[in-house]
């Protein structure tokens, strides 16, 4: 992706299907463990700096377990 100030994005990976990341939320999970189970996806697969950048930008507190 090619971004107005000229910086093209590259993925580290392709993802499936149309390039879209979904998450799926189950009827009876709360939206928050989702929330919780997300972050803890993105430290796995990008690294607990990453996450913690991601949480600074939601202003997600630190009382989540992590």
């Amino acid at each position: 992706m090619k971004m107005r100030s000229g910086l093209t994005l590259v993925p580290t990976s392709p993802l499936s299907g149309n390039g879209t990341y979904r998450v799926s939320l189950p009827a009876d999970r709360l939206p928050v463990m989702q929330l919780h189970e997300t972050l803890a996806d993105i430290g796995r697969r990008y690294g607990v700096a990453t996450r913690e950048l991601v949480k600074l930008e939601l202003e997600y507190g630190t009382q989540d377990g992590f």
